[in-house]
Protein backbone atom coordinates (compact mmCIF):
# COMPACT_ATOMS: atom_id res chain seq x y z
CA UNK A 1 0.00 0.00 0.00
CA UNK A 2 1.52 3.61 -0.65
CA UNK A 3 2.06 6.00 1.77
CA UNK A 4 -0.54 8.30 0.26
CA UNK A 5 -2.83 5.47 0.74
CA UNK A 6 -2.09 4.77 3.95
CA UNK A 7 -2.83 8.47 5.11
CA UNK A 8 -6.09 8.39 3.65
CA UNK A 9 -6.88 4.72 5.33
CA UNK A 10 -5.51 6.27 8.39
CA UNK A 11 -7.95 9.54 8.39
CA UNK A 12 -11.18 7.81 7.21
CA UNK A 13 -9.99 4.74 10.12
CA UNK A 14 -9.44 6.97 12.47
CA UNK A 15 -12.55 9.82 11.62
CA UNK A 16 -15.10 11.19 14.63
CA UNK A 17 -18.31 9.14 13.62
CA UNK A 18 -21.32 11.59 12.76
CA UNK A 19 -24.33 11.13 15.08
CA UNK A 20 -27.38 8.90 13.81
CA UNK A 21 -29.94 11.57 12.38
CA UNK A 22 -33.48 10.81 13.59
CA UNK A 23 -36.94 12.80 12.61
CA UNK A 24 -39.19 12.48 15.39
CA UNK A 25 -42.48 12.92 14.91
CA UNK A 26 -45.31 13.55 17.62
CA UNK A 27 -48.47 13.23 16.35
CA UNK A 28 -51.69 15.00 17.92
CA UNK A 29 -55.77 14.92 17.70
CA UNK A 30 -56.59 18.06 19.88
CA UNK A 31 -56.39 17.25 23.39
CA UNK A 32 -54.01 19.95 24.18
CA UNK A 33 -52.80 19.47 27.20
CA UNK A 34 -51.00 16.18 26.87
CA UNK A 35 -49.45 17.66 23.51
CA UNK A 36 -48.08 20.60 25.79
CA UNK A 37 -47.10 17.67 29.19
CA UNK A 38 -45.55 15.62 26.17
CA UNK A 39 -43.46 18.42 24.28
CA UNK A 40 -42.38 19.88 28.37
CA UNK A 41 -41.28 15.75 28.96
CA UNK A 42 -39.34 15.82 25.65
CA UNK A 43 -37.53 18.88 26.38
CA UNK A 44 -36.84 18.23 30.04
CA UNK A 45 -34.96 15.00 29.42
CA UNK A 46 -31.58 14.26 27.77
CA UNK A 47 -31.32 12.82 23.93
CA UNK A 48 -27.50 13.98 23.01
CA UNK A 49 -26.10 10.80 21.11
CA UNK A 50 -28.25 11.99 17.61
CA UNK A 51 -28.92 14.92 15.75
CA UNK A 52 -32.95 14.78 15.28
CA UNK A 53 -35.31 17.04 13.78
CA UNK A 54 -38.49 17.06 16.18
CA UNK A 55 -42.15 17.29 14.18
CA UNK A 56 -45.32 18.26 15.83
CA UNK A 57 -47.92 17.12 13.29
CA UNK A 58 -51.29 17.74 13.92
CA UNK A 59 -54.69 15.96 12.28
CA UNK A 60 -56.86 19.04 11.82
CA UNK A 61 -57.53 19.81 15.41
CA UNK A 62 -60.41 21.77 16.44
CA UNK A 63 -58.01 22.77 18.88
CA UNK A 64 -55.54 25.66 18.57
CA UNK A 65 -52.61 23.26 18.91
CA UNK A 66 -50.59 25.51 17.06
CA UNK A 67 -50.24 27.41 20.08
CA UNK A 68 -47.81 25.37 21.61
CA UNK A 69 -45.66 25.33 18.34
CA UNK A 70 -45.44 28.72 18.87
CA UNK A 71 -44.09 27.95 22.36
CA UNK A 72 -41.23 25.95 21.34
CA UNK A 73 -40.43 27.38 18.08
CA UNK A 74 -37.07 28.32 19.18
CA UNK A 75 -36.22 25.38 20.44
CA UNK A 76 -36.16 23.81 16.93
CA UNK A 77 -39.47 22.31 17.02
CA UNK A 78 -41.11 22.01 13.29
CA UNK A 79 -44.95 21.73 12.99
CA UNK A 80 -47.45 20.51 10.34
CA UNK A 81 -51.15 20.62 9.82
CA UNK A 82 -53.47 18.70 8.00
CA UNK A 83 -56.00 20.28 6.18
CA UNK A 84 -58.75 18.33 6.77
CA UNK A 85 -58.98 15.04 9.15
CA UNK A 86 -57.32 12.23 7.78
CA UNK A 87 -56.34 9.72 10.53
CA UNK A 88 -53.38 8.69 12.35
CA UNK A 89 -51.64 6.71 9.48
CA UNK A 90 -51.97 9.88 7.47
CA UNK A 91 -49.63 11.64 9.72
CA UNK A 92 -47.29 8.86 10.17
CA UNK A 93 -46.56 8.57 6.42
CA UNK A 94 -46.11 12.90 6.68
CA UNK A 95 -43.61 12.30 8.95
CA UNK A 96 -41.88 9.70 6.53
CA UNK A 97 -42.11 12.43 3.46
CA UNK A 98 -40.59 14.90 5.92
CA UNK A 99 -37.82 12.57 7.16
CA UNK A 100 -36.51 10.18 4.15
CA UNK A 101 -33.52 11.62 4.03
CA UNK A 102 -32.73 10.93 7.56
CA UNK A 103 -31.02 7.58 9.03
CA UNK A 104 -34.49 6.66 11.27
CA UNK A 105 -37.68 7.37 11.90
CA UNK A 106 -39.32 7.55 15.47
CA UNK A 107 -43.28 8.43 15.58
CA UNK A 108 -44.72 8.53 18.70
CA UNK A 109 -48.10 9.64 20.22
CA UNK A 110 -48.85 12.94 22.30
CA UNK A 111 -50.28 11.26 25.59
CA UNK A 112 -46.86 10.39 26.85
CA UNK A 113 -44.00 11.09 29.27
CA UNK A 114 -40.64 10.93 28.54
CA UNK A 115 -38.15 9.33 29.73
CA UNK A 116 -33.95 10.30 29.94
CA UNK A 117 -32.23 9.16 26.94
CA UNK A 118 -35.55 7.20 25.71
CA UNK A 119 -34.44 8.38 21.69
CA UNK A 120 -30.77 7.63 22.28
CA UNK A 121 -31.15 4.65 23.99
CA UNK A 122 -33.89 3.34 20.97
CA UNK A 123 -31.60 4.14 18.04
CA UNK A 124 -28.48 3.30 19.45
CA UNK A 125 -29.78 -0.22 19.75
CA UNK A 126 -30.60 -0.44 16.41
CA UNK A 127 -26.95 1.41 15.65
CA UNK A 128 -25.91 -2.04 17.24
CA UNK A 129 -27.64 -4.88 16.13
CA UNK A 130 -27.36 -5.97 12.57
CA UNK A 131 -30.49 -7.21 11.72
CA UNK A 132 -32.74 -5.13 13.56
CA UNK A 133 -35.04 -2.43 11.39
CA UNK A 134 -37.54 -1.67 14.35
CA UNK A 135 -37.32 -0.54 18.16
CA UNK A 136 -39.88 0.19 20.66
CA UNK A 137 -39.51 1.22 24.54
CA UNK A 138 -40.91 -0.53 27.56
CA UNK A 139 -44.21 1.09 28.92
CA UNK A 140 -46.65 1.24 31.58
CA UNK A 141 -49.73 0.88 29.32
CA UNK A 142 -48.67 -1.73 25.88
CA UNK A 143 -52.22 -2.34 25.33
CA UNK A 144 -52.24 -5.73 23.12
CA UNK A 145 -48.50 -6.43 23.35
CA UNK A 146 -47.81 -7.48 27.24
CA UNK A 147 -44.15 -7.99 25.92
CA UNK A 148 -43.53 -4.62 26.43
CA UNK A 149 -45.47 -3.69 30.23
CA UNK A 150 -42.77 -2.58 32.70
CA UNK A 151 -43.79 -5.29 35.09
CA UNK A 152 -41.75 -7.64 32.91
CA UNK A 153 -38.67 -5.85 33.73
CA UNK A 154 -39.66 -4.27 37.16
CA UNK A 155 -41.19 -5.86 40.00
CA UNK A 156 -44.34 -3.96 42.24
CA UNK A 157 -44.48 -1.51 39.51
CA UNK A 158 -46.92 1.53 40.49
CA UNK A 159 -48.69 4.23 38.17
CA UNK A 160 -46.95 7.32 37.58
CA UNK A 161 -46.77 10.21 35.62
CA UNK A 162 -43.90 11.88 37.39
CA UNK A 163 -40.94 13.04 35.48
CA UNK A 164 -38.31 12.09 38.21
CA UNK A 165 -39.92 8.66 38.93
CA UNK A 166 -39.70 7.70 35.01
CA UNK A 167 -36.63 8.94 34.57
CA UNK A 168 -34.92 6.48 37.83
CA UNK A 169 -37.31 3.39 36.41
CA UNK A 170 -35.22 4.20 32.85
CA UNK A 171 -32.12 4.13 34.73
CA UNK A 172 -32.97 1.01 36.76
CA UNK A 173 -33.31 -1.22 33.53
CA UNK A 174 -30.88 0.44 31.36
CA UNK A 175 -28.56 -2.54 31.29
CA UNK A 176 -31.26 -4.79 30.89
CA UNK A 177 -30.49 -6.46 27.36
CA UNK A 178 -32.96 -5.63 24.68
CA UNK A 179 -36.03 -8.45 23.74
CA UNK A 180 -36.70 -9.68 20.41
CA UNK A 181 -40.75 -9.33 19.56
CA UNK A 182 -42.52 -10.33 16.54
CA UNK A 183 -45.28 -6.81 16.69
CA UNK A 184 -44.89 -3.71 18.71
CA UNK A 185 -47.96 -1.20 19.99
CA UNK A 186 -47.94 1.50 17.42
CA UNK A 187 -47.46 4.21 20.04
CA UNK A 188 -43.72 4.29 19.53
CA UNK A 189 -41.87 2.94 17.17
CA UNK A 190 -37.93 3.66 16.14
CA UNK A 191 -37.87 2.88 12.53
CA UNK A 192 -34.74 2.73 10.19
CA UNK A 193 -36.07 4.74 6.99
CA UNK A 194 -34.17 2.05 4.70
CA UNK A 195 -37.10 -0.39 5.40
CA UNK A 196 -39.76 2.14 5.30
CA UNK A 197 -38.48 3.12 1.80
CA UNK A 198 -38.58 -0.38 0.59
CA UNK A 199 -41.62 -0.90 1.80
CA UNK A 200 -44.23 1.42 0.20
CA UNK A 201 -47.76 1.28 -0.69
CA UNK A 202 -48.40 4.00 -3.29
CA UNK A 203 -45.30 5.39 -2.11
CA UNK A 204 -45.80 5.61 0.88
CA UNK A 205 -45.14 2.55 4.41
CA UNK A 206 -48.64 2.77 6.23
CA UNK A 207 -51.69 1.82 4.59
CA UNK A 208 -53.99 4.60 5.40
CA UNK A 209 -56.98 2.22 4.77
CA UNK A 210 -56.47 2.02 8.61
CA UNK A 211 -56.93 5.78 9.95
CA UNK A 212 -57.03 5.00 13.58
CA UNK A 213 -56.80 1.64 14.35
CA UNK A 214 -54.82 -1.33 13.28
CA UNK A 215 -52.28 0.47 10.97
CA UNK A 216 -49.39 -0.96 13.36
CA UNK A 217 -50.68 -4.09 13.18
CA UNK A 218 -51.05 -4.39 8.89
CA UNK A 219 -47.15 -3.32 9.15
CA UNK A 220 -45.61 -5.77 10.48
CA UNK A 221 -47.94 -8.50 9.54
CA UNK A 222 -46.89 -7.11 5.95
CA UNK A 223 -43.12 -6.03 6.53
CA UNK A 224 -42.47 -8.44 9.29
CA UNK A 225 -39.39 -6.36 10.14
CA UNK A 226 -36.92 -7.61 12.63
CA UNK A 227 -37.75 -5.71 16.31
CA UNK A 228 -36.25 -5.31 19.69
CA UNK A 229 -37.86 -3.93 22.89
CA UNK A 230 -35.32 -1.88 24.50
CA UNK A 231 -35.52 -1.74 28.29
CA UNK A 232 -33.53 1.51 28.73
CA UNK A 233 -36.12 3.59 26.81
CA UNK A 234 -39.11 3.80 29.62
CA UNK A 235 -42.50 6.48 27.67
CA UNK A 236 -45.18 6.81 29.93
CA UNK A 237 -47.87 6.35 28.13
CA UNK A 238 -51.66 7.76 29.44
CA UNK A 239 -53.47 5.60 26.60
CA UNK A 240 -57.06 6.17 25.65
CA UNK A 241 -56.88 9.94 26.99
CA UNK A 242 -60.41 10.23 25.37
CA UNK A 243 -62.57 7.86 26.98
CA UNK A 244 -63.40 7.00 30.80
CA UNK A 245 -60.41 4.74 32.18
CA UNK A 246 -60.19 3.18 35.58
CA UNK A 247 -56.65 2.23 34.84
CA UNK A 248 -55.37 5.39 36.25
CA UNK A 249 -57.71 7.55 38.24
CA UNK A 250 -55.27 10.09 39.27
CA UNK A 251 -54.05 11.10 35.85
CA UNK A 252 -53.85 15.05 35.83
CA UNK A 253 -55.01 15.46 32.07
CA UNK A 254 -57.29 12.51 32.16
CA UNK A 255 -60.45 14.01 30.11
CA UNK A 256 -63.50 12.80 28.31
CA UNK A 257 -64.98 13.85 25.30
CA UNK A 258 -68.18 12.55 23.40
CA UNK A 259 -66.65 14.56 19.97
CA UNK A 260 -64.36 12.23 19.17
CA UNK A 261 -62.80 8.67 20.37
CA UNK A 262 -58.85 8.74 19.35
CA UNK A 263 -56.00 7.03 20.16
Amino acid sequence: MTNQLLIKYFFRKNKPLSKPRAGIVLTSYNHIDYTQRALESFYATINEKIDYDLWLLDDHSSENIESIYHQYKNHGLKFFKNKTNRGLTSLWNKGFELNRDKDYLIICNNDVVFSNHWADNLICALGNSFFSTVAVPVTNAPGHIPAQHISNFIENYIPTDNQEEINSLAEQMKNKIPKKIKKANGFCLAIKVSLLSRHLINGVPFNEKFPLYGGEDEFFARVKPKTIIVPGSFIFHYKHVSVDSNYFPEQKYRQQTVSSVRR
